[in-house]
């Protein structure tokens, strides 16, 4: 059985900044058999100690993870959290995203998660350019091939 995921393209200012031509909330559905998207996720997460580092001294950069949440009908939706904090391998942040399949969760729900759920970050410096959003990329992509 194949799953689905909704991914989240925009959800917060944070990102708004970075993926000017978005609507906020829009939504794309994808496979769980994704091997970009896999190579993203995998990306993200094996460069994610560059990240948590960066955040440890944040100057004038905003920071966010995308986290895979789930609910009991294993439905998975990722979205950005920002306000980050870090302690070992548990995060917790605020939900920048309006979940649409994740209904006890909302935006600025104060969420905590483990590491193993993060499967993006990025870190958008003061002067608009920006590092990591590996899946986004993926997903710009894919959705431009239509």
């Amino acid at each position: 059985m194949v799953g689905l995921f909704l991914f989240s393209l925009v959800g917060s200012f944070l990102l708004e900044r970075v993926i000017r031509d978005k609507s906020p909330n829009q939504l794309q559905v994808v496979t769980t058999d994704d091997p970009e998207l896999d190579t993203a996720i995998q990306t993200a997460q094996t460069s994610l100690k560059t990240f948590e580092k960066k955040l440890s001294t944040p100057r004038d950069r905003r920071f966010a993870v995308k986290v895979r949440f789930t609910d009991a009908l294993h439905q998975a939706e990722m979205m950005w959290v920002d306000h980050l904090s870090v302690k070992g391998t548990n995060w917790k942040g605020s939900l920048s995203d309006s979940p649409k399949l994740i209904t006890n969760l909302k935006k600025g729900s104060e969420v905590a998660f483990p590491q193993d759920q993060i499967v993006d970050w990025i870190i958008v410096n003061k002067n608009g350019t920006h590092e990591g959003a590996y899946t986004d990329e993926v997903l710009e992509h894919e959705k431009a091939a239509g």
